[in-house]
Parts: structure tokens; sequence; C-alpha cells
């Protein structure tokens, strides 16, 4: 079977998404909001990508990134390093600001592009930032304003190659893109690391036609509901509580994402001998759907 684009590779069109670290605040204020902006300014013309599509959260950021000569890998190191530096001095912080490292996916088409430019750019109607697509359009941190031609475009966004997706001329595709802006996104338009699972769900094993929650959510579920933080969930500690809340980490990444156990330990900052023992706890019972240990 023949191998696909590497991901890296020029012209390969990724969905990159970056959170701040036990979901906080990336951005306090408009400041904060502009400095990261600047940052793209200057590294995403340089070092030869093209964004499609962009929004700012409070907590974590989306793109539609077309690569160039350069790998992402080095764009995000450079883009996340200088904003943290920036962040903790300004906020007077220390630590880790973002979870883990980026996020991505590689887009498969222009039909799933478009699909990922409408849910990118739709995120802060679905966050509550703004009341609708109308008031998106002069919303300052999302792209599209620039491709509705209300908003001025940035240095780092390629409005003209979006719009090119929905239309062959400007007019038209303003309107095609209007229209599906204001048209609820479709399932299958949503992309497969962010696709929304309502929480009473979570608990049934994933299967073929659902959307699949992924780790970060997990982890954020079972935290919360043993009362530890990812912090603690991570140190390897063998407290009672802290083994409980891993044990069913473990098992239900492995069992319900069908996750290797060396993907869980990287996601924890633990070994693979720690993600093991945690699953041994879960071996010898008899029921297969309830086996988790109570919380103690």
């Amino acid at each position: 079977m023949p191998r696909g684009p590497r991901r890296d590779a020029p012209g390969v069109v990724q969905h990159i998404m970056l959170r701040g670290i036990e979901r906080r605040p990336i951005f306090h204020d408009p400041v904060d909001r502009e400095a990261f902006a600047t940052r793209l300014e200057r590294l995403v013309p340089a070092l030869g990508f093209r964004c499609f599509a962009w929004a700012f959260l409070p907590n974590h950021v989306h793109f539609a990134l077309q690569t160039g000569p350069t790998p992402v890998a080095r764009l995000m190191a450079r883009l996340g390093t200088g904003y943290a530096r920036y962040f903790n001095t300004r906020h007077k912080r220390v630590g880790h600001l973002f979870q883990n490292r980026y996020r991505s996916r590689t887009v498969d088409g222009e039909r799933d592009l478009q699909g990922l430019v409408l849910y990118i750019h739709q995120n802060p109607v679905r966050a509550g930032l703004v009341s609708d697509v109308g008031e998106l359009e002069h919303f300052t941190w999302c792209g599209h304003g620039a491709c509705a031609g209300t908003q001025p475009a940035r240095a780092f966004e390629s409005p003209e190659d979006t719009l090119l997706l929905f239309g062959d001329r400007m007019a038209e595709a303003r309107r095609n893109l209007a229209l599906r802006m204001n048209t609820p996104t479709e399932l299958r338009d949503v992309p497969p690391i962010l696709s929304p699972r309502p929480v009473e769900d979570r608990k049934r094993p994933w299967t073929s036609g659902e959307a699949q929650p992924d780790l970060d959510d997990l982890i954020d579920e079972v935290c919360e509901k043993h009362g530890v933080s990812r912090l603690e969930l991570g140190r390897g500690r063998r407290a009672q509580h802290i083994a409980t809340a891993r044990a069913e980490l473990a098992q239900r990444a492995t069992r319900d994402l069908g996750l290797p156990s060396r993907a869980v330990a990287r996601a924890l900052g633990v070994s693979d001998s720690t993600v093991a023992r945690a699953l041994s706890r879960h071996r010898g019972s008899n029921d297969s759907t309830s086996r988790w240990p109570r919380a103690e």
C-alpha cells in the first residue's frame, strides 16, 4: 500500500490546536491576544506557512495551516516558547503555560478543509464570545471577519485563499460562506480530534459511528470525579485515591478510546510500568461493563 504524504511535507494542511495547561486561560486581555497575533504575523510568513482559518479562545487556539518548507513543529515551538516567556513575565508567573505539545490532524482534501474552516470560525459563537455570525464578522480574534470583508486581514492569514474554497468569484464565495456559516456544522464536518460528545455519554464504550472523545477530555473528567489534579495524576504517586483515579483513566483510555498504554503514559508523563500497574488493578473482575474501582 502506498504511503500517504508526510504530515510535515510542503503543501499539507493541518488542523492545529494549542491549549492552556489544565485548561487555564492563555489570554487575560486584548494585550495578550495581540502579543500572540504579533508573533504569528512574524513567524507564519517568514517560515512559509499559509493560514486558512484561526480563532483565539480564552484557553486555547485553533489554526488551519498549510505547511511550507519548514516543519510545523518548528513554528509551534517558536510560537509557544516565545509567547509563554512573554506571558509569564507580564503576569508574574512561572511554570508551563501550555498543556503538553500542540495537537494536530492532517486535513483530507478540499471538502474536509471547508468543514474545518467553518468549524474553527464558528468556535467563538459556540463559546459564547459573540452572539451570532453577524457579530462574529466584527470579532477581532477570529479569521471570519477578514473572509467576510468586515475586518482587515492580519499578516499571517490568507482570506483570499480561504474564499476560493467556497467560490471562484469573491462575491459568490462570500455569499456561499455566509450561507454555510449560518448553517449548524454537521457532525461529519467536525474534526475528529475535537468532535463533541455529551458528558453523560462519555462513560460508554466508544463504537464506530459515534464522535470519539479525546484523551484530554477523559483526563479532565476523571480528575474532577476523583478530586485530583492532572499534576497529581501524572506524578506516579501511589496514594490510594490517586491510584484509583489513574486506574480508571488507564482502563477507559485503553478500552473505550482504543489507545495503547504507552500513549496514556506519555500523556500523563509517567512510565509505561506505572500505567501497566494501573491496568492490573482491574484484572480478575467478572464485570465487563463496570470494572472501575470505587473512589475512596
